[in-house]
């Protein structure tokens, strides 16, 4: 379904994410997560203030810190997701403790992918009751390697964006 990981079979697909997110009430002072306050190869969960990762409790854990070889937008480390089994409806998702106006970030792919021509992505948010409240437009990450620098977002002027969930979508 939505949002879930199957951890039973191999890695396809692993897509670094750098989330900045900016709280309802904090709306003129966004907080910036970039991810150089952990070591590569750390598990992510709930370690920063108001967001939690789902999944990221795992063990072996799906979220983890990467230094992209190929770099990133803003400092040196990414948010992994390493999603296993089917591709399509596959991403990372982040739920608030609060809801948020405006969530940003970038994406990049760290492996190549010769089966799939290209790698599309959105960025949806919801509501605290699940419904699909904004959506970003598609954006294409290719098939190569590249860095942490394809940007989405999403905004909601009235902070009704309670969980963000960047899905992968299959080509064609």
């Amino acid at each position: 379904g939505k949002g879930t990981i199957d951890l039973t079979s191999e890695p396809l697909l692993e897509a670094p994410v750098i989330l900045v997110f900016a709280r309802a009430a904090l709306a003129q002072t966004p907080a910036l997560l970039d991810f150089e306050d952990l070591p590569p190869g750390t598990p992510v969960y709930n370690q920063y203030p108001g967001v939690v990762f789902p999944g990221g409790d795992a063990s072996p854990s799906p979220i983890t810190i990467v230094a992209p070889p190929s770099g990133t937008v803003s400092g040196t480390q990414a948010l992994m997701a390493i999603n296993r089994g089917e591709f399509s409806g596959s991403g990372i998702s982040a739920t608030f403790l609060e809801g948020q106006r405006r969530v940003k970030l970038s994406l990049g792919l760290v492996d190549s992918y010769f089966v799939i021509p290209e790698i599309l992505a959105v960025l949806r948010g919801y509501d605290q009751y699940g419904n699909l409240v904004v959506e970003s437009p598609i954006a294409s990450l290719g098939a190569a390697p590249r860095a942490v620098d394809v940007p989405l977002e999403i905004t909601s002027a009235d902070g009704s964006i309670w969980r963000a969930a960047v899905t992968l979508l299959n080509p064609g």
